[in-house]
């Protein structure tokens, strides 16, 4: 540390600029990420219902409505989290699900896709992950 009258100039090791220097760029991929991959407020999920298999109890269907309620944006690819719940309520598996399709505003679609959850599921519960914005409209 250098002092010079009333200004105290201190030399940062390598180390910290490198630290600084690689916040930054993570930041800026997290605000990236945010931008294209976010969890989109405009996407409800208006009915689920997963109906657990009868013959293969580890499979079962799930029944979903996704309604876009945004009136300018698009969503593609939507990311489903799946978690499954036995019959005493204690969580016993989760997965994920994604759909390759474009949802435009205003736009309401059924979903029906197949998931697990084990032998001991009886009943699941579904959520928007994430999802792409696609181009605004307007």
């Amino acid at each position: 540390m250098y002092v010079s009258g009333k200004v105290q100039i201190e030399n940062k090791p390598s180390w910290v600029v490198r630290i600084g220097g690689t916040f930054l760029v993570l930041c800026i991929l997290l605000a990236i990420y945010g931008t294209f991959f976010m969890t989109p407020k405009d996407l409800r999920i208006s009915s689920q219902n997963w109906i657990p298999g009868i013959i293969f109890r580890s499979s079962g269907t799930w029944f979903v409505t996704v309604e876009n309620t945004s009136k300018n944006i698009t969503y593609k690819d939507l990311v489903f989290g799946l978690e499954y719940y036995a019959e005493s309520g204690t969580r016993v598996g989760s997965d994920s699900h994604t759909e390759y399709v474009a949802l435009g505003p205003g736009e309401e679609r059924q979903f029906v896709f197949n998931g697990g959850g084990g032998s001991n599921a009886r009943r699941g519960n579904i959520e928007i992950k994430r999802a792409k914005r696609g181009k605004v409209k307007g």
